[in-house]
């Protein structure tokens, strides 16, 4: 009875009194639409992710503001938007470069692996002399311990990931944002809905970023404190008195002098080329991050730049068929796309011809990187550059008139059998 009274009274006192308002639904599928502001949001998060995770950075002069340190990423930030192929090639000149370190030293240090050569080769060992401290690269650490003037450094994989910034959260949700991203546009295409030239260029970012993260798997990140040898000797005393007083890029030019060097060598013989500060301090700092190309051909490496190159400009060219506001732009579309794969063809094709001839006719005091090849290499780059522009710019203009499919979104229920 008591209950019943309850009822009743809850009933009188919360009752209803709007039909509509009491109106109760079971569970509703969200709408099957998106908006442009979701495909441009969706591609820029995961294009600036693919960018800011991938860069495996040299280490920074000691005391260097925190300030410059986030604009030297931003700047390299930058340089992976407009060109994500590009940070690739610095990752696989980095990768030649350790990779070769590693096949030296190991015969005098087994314990060495290609995480120490790329830590050694982004400064993050220094050698402090009598008269002079600065970074030394595998290859110097090599000749070092070849020459007996020190012994196997003990640095362990444990200290080096102890001075390492890494961003395990960041990765793994880069990671998972890409996957995410290729997941939907592979169940889009499946489903016969439309895909924007935005999402086809983020595809494109997402392939580099693989190849990138493949190349600098074993590179420590956000180094900012190296390990420093002390040795009670002069520069004279490993080099001579001669080499001591000559060096310009390194104060072990003898065993190697850091080069070539993309604006050193490669920018240096334009006219009105940017200026890079050589004084010995400047030198003594920090190593650059534009250490390209390598200096001894490396016929694996190549291989593995064209292979990702080829693959990155595949996947424009896998958009062959998209539709576009106007004819004009789909041909454009379809003449930078063929530019873009004709130039990634003949810059491998003219890079090994031409490092082919340097070797026979190469003189010993001939530069490091000869103008013929720079400047066979710039118009390839120009041509390349201006295609990739293009499609750039288009991804963005295009999104003001797509096919309506293109804003439905994926029936992920259609993948359930037998629902």
């Amino acid at each position: 009875m008591f209950l019943i009274l309850l009822l009743c009274s809850t009933h009188l006192v919360f009752g209803t009194t709007n039909t509509a308002s009491s109106e109760r639904l079971g569970w509703t599928s969200a709408p099957n639409f998106r908006g442009t502001t979701d495909i441009i949001w969706s591609s820029l998060c995961t294009i600036f992710l693919c960018v800011w995770t991938v860069l495996h950075l040299n280490v920074p002069t000691s005391g260097t503001p925190r300030w410059k340190t986030i604009l030297r990423k931003i700047k390299w930030m930058g340089i992976g938007a407009l060109g994500p192929e590009f940070v690739t090639a610095f990752a696989g000149a980095q990768w030649s470069y350790a990779r070769r370190g590693t096949k030296k030293i190991k015969d005098l240090d087994p314990n060495w692996t290609n995480t120490h050569s790329f830590f050694a080769d982004m400064g993050g060992v220094r050698l402090r002399l009598l008269d002079h401290e600065f970074p030394i690269v595998s290859t110097h650490i090599f000749c070092l311990l070849r020459d007996q003037h020190i012994q196997p450094l003990e640095i362990t994989t444990a200290m080096i990931d102890d001075r390492t910034k890494a961003d395990v959260f960041a990765k793994t949700f880069t990671m998972c944002q890409t996957l995410w991203f290729i997941v939907q546009c592979i169940a889009r295409l499946i489903q016969g809905l439309s895909i924007t030239s935005l999402e086809v260029t983020t595809i494109a970012f997402v392939v580099c970023t693989i190849g990138t993260y493949a190349l600098w798997w074993s590179k420590p990140k956000g180094v900012f404190v190296p390990v420093v040898i002390r040795k009670e000797l002069t520069l004279a005393d490993i080099v001579g008195t001669e080499k001591a007083l000559t060096w310009q890029y390194s104060p072990l030019d003898a065993y190697d002098d850091l080069r070539p060097s993309l604006l050193a060598d490669v920018f240096s013989v334009l006219p009105g080329y940017i200026h890079i500060d050589k004084s010995r301090q400047t030198q003594k700092r920090r190593l650059r991050n534009d250490r390209l190309p390598p200096e001894d051909r490396d016929m694996l490496l190549n291989i593995i730049l064209f292979c990702i190159s080829l693959s990155y400009a595949s996947v424009y060219l896998a958009g062959w068929n998209l539709s576009y506001p106007s004819a004009l732009e789909q041909l454009l579309w379809h003449i930078s796309t063929s530019l873009v794969t004709a130039m990634v063809l003949a810059f491998f094709i003219l890079d090994i011809g031409m490092a082919a001839w340097y070797a026979v006719v190469r003189k010993k005091d001939a530069p490091a990187v000869g103008a013929t090849r720079v400047g066979i290499c710039i118009l390839i780059a120009i041509c390349y550059i201006i295609a990739r522009a293009y499609l750039l710019v288009e991804a963005f203009v295009s999104l003001r008139s797509v096919p309506a499919s293109s804003y439905e979104t994926v029936h992920w229920t259609k993948f359930i059998p037998h629902l």
